[in-house]
């Protein structure tokens, strides 16, 4: 998040962390309450004489009629009542919408996974901006696709690096969607990124 040129790049999950010690001589892995490797820089490469080149994705999984055919997030569209199991309590998504007077606008974020680099990082924004959110009247909710419990665990890495460690959590609520029933739901699955065991992995 707000990442500048010349600063340190992540390494991707897809790149295991032996692998990446083995490629990167500066690799730098942040120490976090969850002990877990995942957040790991290098230093950012000289790209000034990189080209301009075109990318392909190879492989790709058509979408079926029955995708195009689903419900979807649209402008004007109301979005279903669904019920949320959450780091803060469980609710029907209606009536955290309207939750807040003071904030009758809803800002909700899709993260693929629990622990991973740029999540952590885009959180972590989002914890910061709140109050800025909120003079906007707006609120926020996250949905990640693990359960509540790897929720709170994240929460600690997440607070850690805001240098919020005394905080008994974030000032928004993740919704637990193990099962990845809502973000199938509302078609936010992604049929061209996949996880380790093959899974569609909902859209950033």
């Amino acid at each position: 998040v707000n990442w500048k040129a010349g600063e340190n790049c992540i390494v991707t999950p897809a790149v295991a962390t032996e692998d990446a010690r083995q490629r990167f001589q500066d690799l730098l892995i942040e120490e976090l309450p969850s002990k877990k490797e995942y957040l790991r820089h290098v230093k950012c490469p000289d790209m000034t004489d990189l080209k301009a080149t075109t990318a392909t994705v190879v492989g790709a999984p058509a979408i079926s009629s029955e995708q195009t055919e689903q419900w979807r997030i649209n402008l004007g569209a109301e979005m279903p009542d669904f019920p949320c199991n959450t780091t803060q309590q469980d609710f029907k998504f209606h009536d955290f919408l309207q939750s807040n007077a003071e904030a009758p606008w809803t800002l909700m974020v899709s993260h693929p996974k629990d622990f991973t680099p740029v999540c952590t990082t885009e959180l972590g924004m989002c914890e910061q901006l709140v109050p800025e959110f909120l003079k906007r009247g707006v609120k926020m909710i996250a949905v990640s696709c693990d359960p509540v419990e790897d929720h709170n665990k994240w929460i600690e890495d997440i607070l850690h690096r805001e240098d919020k460690k005394d905080a008994t959590g974030l000032r928004f609520p993740i919704i637990a969607d193990e099962k990845r029933e809502i973000v199938t739901m509302l078609g936010m699955l992604d049929p061209k990124e996949k996880d380790a065991s093959g899974l569609p992995l909902p859209a950033r």
